[in-house]
């Protein structure tokens, strides 16, 4: 009796653990936006309000009754969906190596990267459109005043971004109750800010004498601050993924706390199967994922955009 592909397809034990220890750390997005398991491709996951910040009057005389508070978060629908990409590995590859497993090995770190620069880049394109943002919760630079670039070193253009940085900490406070406890610099930001003479007179008789990621944290007061170095392309010309930007945000990893947003990850996933596809004299490695990225709270977020001049 014949069997269906999916019959012949087997998970692959060995690669699906390699899978699951991948890890690119130029990607931030589930740093940004920290992954939770779930155990269903569909389902609801909270959305935060004000709610938490209400003051109700509690006061109870003696034989009345508490008052009642609605307690929790609203809900929003998810729906995860399946990336998968195959290679092929030809017979010939198998007999030219002296270690078959690392043949497959190699081939699934090509798809393990092209899905997580796919991840990044969904992630990225949300989180770097500033009209998601309410319009206090975004600063768009153009060089104007109370907008200078930050790439501007000196005279009446100069840029200001410690100010900058300030501003957008007391509003996610001032929205949320909490500051923020991570920011996002692309690559190019990070270039930018680190050359600034208002940031290099405050580290200047610091023991390492040069701006680091650490010192950054230090000067701000935030927790953690991740760096988007990630880039793509579209077949010809190589982009920033994160492209000039700054990105404040509160970043929990549980599901039920108050938070900028989440990776949500169906458990078991990634998934590596292989299975012999004869027309072609080879095996072939599949990688899936089955994931989506959700936004609990756009108010737990703040973002700078183009802090580099044209």
């Amino acid at each position: 009796m014949s069997t269906t592909l999916n019959q012949e397809r087997m998970v692959d034990p060995v690669l699906t653990q390699f899978a699951f220890g991948y890890k690119n750390q130029s990607m931030i997005a589930e740093i940004l936006l920290p992954r939770v398991d779930v155990d269903s491709e569909k389902g609801l996951y909270p959305k935060f309000g004000k709610e938490s910040f209400q003051i109700y009057h509690s006061i109870r005389g003696l034989t009345a009754e508490s008052p009642f508070i609605e307690i929790g978060s609203s809900t929003d629908d998810y729906i995860l969906h399946e990336h998968s990409l195959n290679a092929a590995i030809d017979d010939r590859e198998y007999q030219e190596s002296n270690w078959p497993i690392g043949v497959e090995q190699k081939k699934l770190n090509a798809l393990l990267g092209n899905l997580a620069v796919e991840k990044e880049y969904s992630v990225a394109s949300s989180v770097n459109t500033a009209t998601n943002y309410g319009a206090s919760n975004q600063k768009i630079l153009d060089g104007t005043a109370g907008k200078k670039y930050w790439s501007v070193y000196s005279g009446a253009d100069k840029g200001d971004p410690i100010g900058d940085i300030n501003t957008a900490k007391e509003r996610i406070r001032t929205m949320t109750g909490q500051y923020p406890n991570i920011m996002e610099l692309s690559a190019i930001a990070f270039a930018v800010l680190k050359e600034h003479p208002d940031i290099t007179d405050r580290i200047k008789y610091s023991q390492v004498g040069i701006v680091t990621v650490e010192l950054l944290a230090a000067l701000f007061d935030i927790p953690k601050i991740v760096i988007g170095r990630s880039i793509y392309s579209d077949g010809t010309t190589f982009y920033d993924l994160w492209e000039d930007n700054a990105i404040l945000a509160v970043a929990e990893t549980g599901i039920e706390v108050p938070c900028f947003g989440h990776v949500l990850n169906r458990r078991g996933y990634p998934r590596v199967t292989k299975y012999r596809l004869e027309t072609r004299k080879s095996n072939v490695v599949n990688s899936s994922e089955l994931y989506s990225h959700v936004i609990c709270s756009w108010d737990s977020a703040y973002i700078i955009k183009d802090v580099k001049s044209p």
